[in-house]
């Protein structure tokens, strides 16, 4: 059986171990509590219906990591090796909620649809020329 730390206590962890809590950080903290306390009840769901299959699953083949410098291509390699049919991918919700996308990705992507507008991350994101879209 695989162990997998509850996200919140790991989140806490991570936080104290590189000395992250201050007062510039509290807003990104409280999101990040915020979303894991809201993705929790999926979570619970998740882990009663497919937390066994999980524990139990043998990847096929070894992952392959993409890792560079922003802006240095990583985006369009993740492009190209994504058209192979013999690759899978994580897309952007799986990415942001690794651990509810199996059971809630429909109900979900809904709310997370409105969270770059309600946090005017949109604006910020087309000065970086990214694609916030699900």
């Amino acid at each position: 059986m695989n162990f997998r730390p509850h996200p919140i206590r790991q989140l806490t962890s991570q936080l104290k171990k590189h000395d992250a809590f201050s007062r510039d950080n509290m807003l990104r903290i409280t999101v990040f509590y915020l979303k894991l306390l809201l993705q929790e009840p999926f979570r619970f769901w998740e882990e009663l219906r497919h937390g066994k299959d999980i524990d139990q699953h043998e990847p096929a083949y070894d992952p392959i990591f993409i890792i560079g410098h922003w802006r240095s291509g990583t985006s369009f390699m993740q492009y190209l090796l994504g058209r192979d049919p013999q690759f899978a991918y994580l897309n952007k919700f799986e990415t942001v909620f690794p651990d509810v996308f199996l059971g809630s990705e429909n109900f979900l992507k809904t709310l997370a649809r409105r969270i770059p507008q309600t946090l005017q991350l949109v604006r910020d994101a087309q000065n970086m020329s990214i694609d916030l879209e699900w």
